[in-house]
């Protein structure tokens, strides 16, 4: 809370974890976040699972619902992650929000690939793809990043984003 009390913000969360010995395991959580906007509460439940049944995929989605004024908004979304080897990972993942007679799709696509010395030197290179429809605008962004953790440390990042409006 900010020091003319006008502004106010709770974030709660739970998780919870099982595996199992063969080798599959479920994770979850729900949380709970309440701020001020204006002069309105915004409140959102949210929930989420992963399921890991084998030792190169996770599957995982995670509904929330939103209270804004006298008006609700849910959403829903679902990722899966595949790792190939040691050293490439990748992930791809769509949602959907909808609420008040209006509806927003995104995904997108991630593939990192580690070094070939991973993991004594800690080096990758990822690249992302990702777009979010919203009526007749859509945003597209284009991410290259590539970490290392030599003597000194780098990081070199290329955004390159692009909005396609429609007017029919």
């Amino acid at each position: 809370m900010r020091k003319d009390k006008e502004d106010m913000y709770i974030h709660s969360e739970c998780s919870v974890s099982y595996n199992a010995q063969r080798g599959c395991s479920l994770m979850g959580g729900m949380g709970m976040d309440i701020q001020t906007a204006s002069r309105d509460l915004v409140c959102t439940i949210h929930g989420d699972a992963k399921f890991h049944n084998l030792p190169w995929n996770t599957t995982g989605g995670g509904i929330s619902v939103t209270k804004f004024g006298n008006k609700y908004f849910a959403g829903a979304k679902l990722e899966d992650s595949v790792t190939i080897g040691k050293r490439v990972k990748l992930v791809a993942n769509a949602g959907r929000m909808a609420g008040c007679g209006q509806v927003a799709h995104g995904g997108g696509v991630e593939i990192t690939a580690r070094g070939k010395d991973y993991p004594v030197r800690e080096e990758s290179v990822m690249a992302a793809v990702s777009a979010l429809s919203f009526e007749k605008e859509t945003v597209i962004q284009v991410l290259l990043c590539r970490y290392g953790k030599r003597n000194p440390p780098h990081k070199n990042r290329l955004i390159i984003n692009n909005e396609v409006k429609s007017t029919q």
